[in-house]
C-alpha cells in the first residue's frame, strides 16, 4: 500500500474480555495501533482508548464518542485491531457500518490488513454473530464458575474500600480494628434510637472520618448497620447480570446464597438485631424522612445543636425509646452518654475532682421532649410577658438605653461634625503654612498625618453614631412589635418556635436549665462589632435559670424497669433474663445489670442452679 500523507486517522482500542487480566494489553494495542498509521503515512488526528470491555456499547464512553464523531469530526479512516474490538452486538456492528459509509470514512482492520468493503458484508455479520454467541456463552461460563465459588463459600470479593475490614495476603478476611470500633458505636447509637444524622455529628464530634478525612455520611452509616457482614454473615447472589437485558436485576430473597459465620463478627447478632429493628422502626414511623409539620411539635428543629451538657459541655441529641408497654418515648440525651454509657459520676469525681469529664460516660438526665416542650411554654410567657419582672426582652431593652443614653445620637453627631470642620480648617492652615515657608516639608508632613489620623477616627465614630441613630428609631419600634404579637391570636407553638431562634443556648443540669439569649438577634442588630453590638453581646444576665427538679426524674426510667421485672417475675416465676429484656426492648446486658441490682437490694432471688429454676420476689419495689 502506499502511504498517503493526505489522509487522516483515528485509533479505536479496547481489551477483549480475556486481555483484560494483562496489565499491559491495552497499552500494546495502543503501540501498534499508532505504529500502523504511521507506516502507513496516514496523519494520527484522534485517540479513543476504552479502558473496560463490555457486550454492549452501552457504558463505553469512547466508542460513543467515536460515533458521533463519525458524523461530526474530520478525519477518513478508523483504525481498530480486529472487528471483535468495535463490537460484538450484531445491531450495534451495522449500525456503526451505515453511519461510516454515509459519511465517507473507511474502517481498517489492521490484523487482516486491509479495509472494510461492502463484499465483507455478510462474512463480517456472520464473525458480528459469532462473537456474540460466544459472549453468552462466556457470561454463562463466568456466572456458572462464579456462583459455584458462591456456594462453596471459597472465596469473598470485597472491594478496596470496605470499611471495616481487610484482605490478608492468604486471602483471609481480617478486622481493621480502629474502624471496627466507629461501627460498633454506629450499632450502639443506632440501637439506642439516634437517627443516621445523629450518628454522623455524634462521630464528627468525636473526631471520626472516613479513609478519605472527610464527614462519615448519613448514607454510608444506614448502609454499615443494614449490612450482615458486620456479624460475620455474608450474602451472595442478591444482584445478578442478564445478558440478554444488558440489565443487573435484584435476586429474591429465596435465590440468595448466605454463609453465616464467614468472616469476623463486627459486633453481635443481638447487637446487629437491635439497630437493625429500631431502623425499622423509624421508617414505618418516621415515614416523612425526619420532617414534621412545623407547629406541631415546637423545638424539633431549633433545640439542634443548642443543647448543652453541662457536665461535660457535649451536645444533646434527640433519640428514641420504647417503655415496658411498647409506647414510643422522645428524649433528648448527652451524646457522651449515648457513644460511653453512664457513669457513677460522684465516684468519678471523687476520683478526679479538677476534671470529671475524663470519666467514660455521662450521668446527666435525659429530658423527655414532651415535657421539655411544657418548660419551653412557661417559659415563653416569662420571655414574651412585658408584665413579668424577669422578662428577658425588658432586660435587653434597659441594656440598649443605657448604651444609647450616654449621649443621644443626635447631639454627639452635632460635636463630631464640629471637630471634623476644626480639623479641616487646621489641614488647610497647615498648607498655607508650607507655602509660606513657615515650616518645613518634614513638619508639614508630620502634622498633616496627624490630623489625617484624628479625622479618620472621627470618620469612624461618625458611622457608629449612624448605627446608634438607626437603633434609636427601631428599638421601640422592635418593642412595639413584640408587644403586639401578644395582643394577637397566635398559637402558642409558633411563639415558642420564635423564642428558640433568639436563644443561643440551653445548659442542662439535673436540677436546672440555664437559657441563654441572643441579645444581637433579639433586636436584629448587625453582626458588624461596632461598639454598641460589642457590648451587648458581652453581657451575662441575658438568661433565664429554669428549676426542673420536680418535672424530670433522672431515675425515673430506673424505677420503671425494676417495677416492670417484679411484676414479670410474679407472673411468670421461669421467666428468663432474655425474655425480659426482649419484652423492655433493652439491650441483655442493661436487663441483666437491673437484676442483679434488685438481687443486691434483696429484692429478689433465685432459686434453682444452672439456669434451671424460678424467681422469687422478696419485696416490693415500690413498697
Amino acid at each position: 500500500m502506499m502511504p498517503d500523507n493526505n489522509l487522516k486517522a483515528v485509533i479505536y482500542c479496547r481489551c477483549s474480555t480475556e486481555e483484560e487480566s494483562q496489565q499491559n494489553a491495552l497499552v500494546q494495542q495502543v503501540k501498534e495501533a499508532r505504529e500502523v498509521v504511521r507506516a502507513n503515512g496516514w496523519q494520527l488526528v484522534g485517540e479513543y482508548v476504552e479502558l473496560k470491555s463490555g457486550t454492549t456499547t452501552k457504558g463505553r464512553d469512547e466508542y460513543q464518542k467515536l460515533y458521533r464523531d463519525l458524523a461530526e469530526k474530520n478525519f477518513d479512516i478508523v483504525v481498530i485491531k480486529s472487528q471483535d474490538r468495535l463490537m460484538r452486538n450484531v445491531k450495534d456492528w451495522y449500525l456503526f457500518l451505515d453511519r461510516m459509509v454515509n459519511q465517507g470514512k473507511r474502517l481498517y482492520l489492521y490484523i487482516e490488513k486491509k479495509f472494510y468493503t461492502s463484499e465483507d458484508s455478510l462474512i463480517t455479520g456472520i464473525k458480528a454473530i459469532l462473537a456474540e454467541d460466544y459472549s453468552k456463552e462466556l457470561s454463562k461460563k463466568i456466572n456458572n464458575a462464579h456462583r459455584h465459588r458462591q456456594t462453596e463459600g471459597t472465596n469473598i470479593i470485597l472491594t478496596g474500600n470496605a470499611y471495616g475490614f481487610r484482605k490478608t495476603a492468604d486471602k483471609r478476611i481480617e478486622l481493621i480494628e480502629e474502624e471496627a470500633k466507629v461501627k460498633r458505636a454506629m450499632y450502639r447509637l443506632c440501637a439506642q434510637g439516634c437517627g443516621c444524622r445523629a450518628i454522623a455529628n455524634i462521630l464528627y464530634e468525636k473526631g471520626y472520618r472516613n479513609r478519605q478525612g472527610k464527614r462519615i455520611s448519613e448514607t454510608m452509616i444506614r448502609r454499615i448497620i443494614r449490612n450482615p457482614i458486620n456479624k460475620g454473615t455474608v450474602v451472595f447472589n442478591k444482584t445478578h447480570y442478564d445478558f440478554e437485558t444488558k440489565q443487573t436485576i435484584q435476586q429474591p430473597p429465596d435465590k440468595w446464597i448466605i454463609h453465616e459465620n464467614m468472616v469476623p463478627k463486627t459486633v453481635s447478632d443481638e447487637l446487629w438485631g437491635q439497630a437493625n429493628a429500631e431502623m425499622n422502626r423509624r421508617r414505618v414511623t418516621g415515614n416523612t424522612a425526619g420532617k414534621y409539620p412545623k407547629g406541631s411539635n415546637p423545638g424539633k428543629y431549633n433545640l439542634s445543636g443548642k443543647m448543652k451538657c453541662g457536665y461535660c459541655e457535649e451536645t444533646f441529641y434527640r433519640k428514641f425509646r420504647y417503655n415496658s408497654s411498647g409506647q414510643q418515648v422522645v428524649e433528648w440525651c448527652c451524646s457522651r452518654y449515648l457513644y460511653e454509657g453512664r457513669i457513677d459520676l460522684e465516684r468519678a469525681r471523687r476520683k478526679n475532682p479538677q476534671a470529671p469529664e475524663d470519666a467514660l460516660g455521662c450521668d446527666n438526665i435525659h429530658l423527655n421532649e414532651e415535657k421539655l416542650n411544657t418548660v419551653l411554654e412557661d417559659v415563653c410567657k416569662e420571655y414574651y410577658d412585658t408584665r413579668n419582672d424577669k422578662n428577658v426582652i425588658d432586660s435587653a431593652v434597659e441594656l440598649l438605653r443605657r448604651a444609647l443614653t450616654s449621649a443621644p445620637a443626635g447631639i454627639l453627631e452635632k460635636e463630631l461634625q464640629e471637630k471634623l470642620s476644626a480639623l479641616e480648617s487646621r489641614k488647610n492652615l497647615l498648607m498655607e503654612k508650607l507655602l509660606d515657608g513657615v515650616i518645613s516639608d518634614s513638619d508639614f508632613k508630620k502634622k498633616r498625618r496627624d490630623i489625617e489620623e484624628k479625622i479618620s477616627r472621627i470618620q469612624e465614630k461618625l458611622k457608629e453614631n449612624e448605627s446608634k441613630k438607626t437603633l434609636e428609631e427601631t428599638v421601640e419600634q422592635r418593642i412595639t412589635q413584640i408587644k403586639a404579637r401578644l395582643q394577637q391570636d397566635i398559637m402558642r407553638s409558633a411563639l415558642v418556635d420564635q423564642m428558640l431562634e433568639d436563644i443561643s443556648s440551653i445548659i442542662v443540669f439535673p436540677e436546672y436549665l440555664i437559657i441563654r439569649f441572643e441579645p444581637l438577634h433579639i433586636f436584629e442588630l448587625n453582626k458588624e462589632q461596632n461598639k454598641i453590638a460589642a457590648m451587648v453581646s458581652k453581657e451575662k444576665h441575658f438568661s433565664i435559670v429554669v428549676d426542673i427538679k420536680d418535672i424530670f426524674d433522672g431515675k425515673a426510667y430506673i424505677r420503671e424497669e425494676k417495677e416492670h421485672i417484679i411484676q414479670r417475675m410474679k407472673e411468670k416465676p421461669d421467666i428468663t433474663v432474655k425474655q425480659l429484656a426482649k419484652e423492655m426492648d433493652i439491650s441483655l446486658s442493661s436487663c441483666l445489670y437491673r437484676v442483679n441490682t434488685l438481687k443486691k437490694e434483696g429484692l429478689i432471688q433465685f432459686e434453682g442452679k444452672g439456669g434451671h429454676g424460678k424467681w422469687v420476689v422478696l419485696a416490693d419495689h415500690s413498697s
